[in-house]
């Protein structure tokens, strides 16, 4: 119940002409009933209370217009509700909502509804007769389909269903072609259908955190789409011409199995942001001929332009006059220590037998390497393995290399 100093509040504000009231944080348990008689009001927020019911007669608030529950502990709304016929914006977000009312079609006016973070199993056939619809959030659910009727909301523009129980990609969403945001990652679906290629004024599509192995070819009919996210996939390739993909101005492809980027991602000249941490790439010079401020993240950082080749490319110089701490570190994974102590002129430190502990010279890392170059004896091949740089003798860091343990004594214990 409210308290009787904020019933008293209420009272003294109350105003037949009250358009906009926000009661949100308030640990209300109930609605107050004096709010009912307010008809003219037009916002209520009653967000983040304790409200596990709402009153029948709420539907007295006919020019409500927007109305936000959101942080509750509703199961279920009254059939009322949905005769509210003037709401266009209504928020039932974080509640316990199991399912919604077959009267919800009565909210003519609807064009946001926000349902994330409620216990939905399913959705009521009706809702898709709300044809006013644009926005639909659905996200962290427990919804495995989707109503046939969805498909007759045509004026849908952002629809949000990531975090919930499909198992393949939802074939009706097909038919939504205002559509411009569609977010649907945190699924285990592994492919997409061919149909998604018909929703032609896609600005933004959301697909990452899902198992999908393979973009169809028709996806890059998608001309207007700005933002693709597919991070944390299991792709393998990329769309052959992907590069008809104009508008794409941020490509997130992060955490994929892609082995090479296709030769036609030059043609994307608006891309701004392109994510490729985590695949095993071995090639980036198809970015080369793109705009030198393109942002390359790549195993965090930033990559410049220079680094836009086949990393076998990578020259081990680059170490002297690079900057970037994290980039070095990068440089140094990709170029290895067997070349970088042949291209940058190592000090020998000392020698024993096969061994000998080699010194770069120069700011190349946070701390000096320090390699040991081992010769191995029956193959004759050269590896180099970096040490601790207070290493001072060969013998101490073969030593360091076994565990601890001396060759020699390795050789008595055989």
């Amino acid at each position: 119940m409210p308290s009787i100093d904020l019933e008293q509040s209420i009272a003294n504000a109350f105003d037949a002409q009250t358009t906009h009231l926000d009661l949100s944080c308030q640990r209300l348990t109930s609605i107050p009933e004096i709010i009912t008689r307010l008809t003219n009001l037009k916002t209520l927020n009653l967000s983040d209370n304790q409200l596990t019911t709402i009153p029948t007669d709420i539907s007295r608030l006919t020019k409500l217009e927007s109305l936000d529950l959101s942080f509750n502990k509703l199961t279920d709304l009254p059939t009322s509700i949905c005769q509210l016929t003037n709401l266009q914006n209504l928020d039932l977000s974080c509640n316990h909502l199991t399912e919604l009312p077959e009267t919800i079609r009565e909210l003519s006016s609807l064009t946001a509804l926000q349902l994330s973070y409620n216990d939905l199993h399913c959705l009521p056939e009706a809702i898709g007769q709300i044809v006013t619809l644009r926005t639909l959030i659905l996200d962290a659910n427990k919804l495995n389909r989707l109503p046939a009727s969805i498909s007759n909301l045509v004026n849908l523009e952002w629809f949000n269903l990531e975090l919930n129980e499909f198992t393949s990609f939802p074939e009706e969403i097909a038919n939504l072609t205002k559509l411009k945001h569609l977010i649907a990652g945190g699924h285990p679906f592994t492919l997409l259908p061919d149909s998604i290629s018909q929703l032609v004024n896609l600005e933004r599509l959301f697909l990452d955190d899902s198992s999908i192995e393979s973009l169809p070819e028709s996806i890059v009919r998608l001309t207007k789409l700005a933002h693709l996210d597919i991070s944390i996939n299991c792709l393998n390739h990329l769309p052959v011409n992907l590069g008809m993909m104009t508008s794409l101005s941020n490509l997130e492809l992060e955490d994929n199995n892609i082995t090479s980027l296709p030769e036609s991602i030059c043609q994307l000249t608006n891309l701004e942001v392109i994510g490729l941490s985590g695949s095993p790439l071995t090639d980036l010079s198809p970015l080369q001929t793109l705009s030198a401020q393109l942002s390359v993240d790549f195993l965090g950082v930033n990559l410049p332009p220079r680094y836009w080749t086949k990393f076998s490319d990578w020259q081990a110089d680059w170490l002297l006059d690079e900057e970037n701490a994290q980039i070095r570190k990068i440089l140094i994974e990709y170029v290895g220590y067997d070349r970088i102590y042949q291209e940058l002129a190592a000090v020998e430190r000392d020698t024993w037998r096969e061994y000998t502990l080699l010194e770069i010279n120069g700011d190349v890392d946070v701390e000096p390497i320090v390699l040991l170059k081992m010769i191995c004896p029956s193959t004759g091949h050269i590896h180099a393995l970096r040490v601790p740089p207070d290493m001072t003798s060969a013998a101490a860091a073969i030593t360091w290399i076994n565990g601890g343990i001396h060759p020699d004594d390795i050789a008595i214990a055989t």
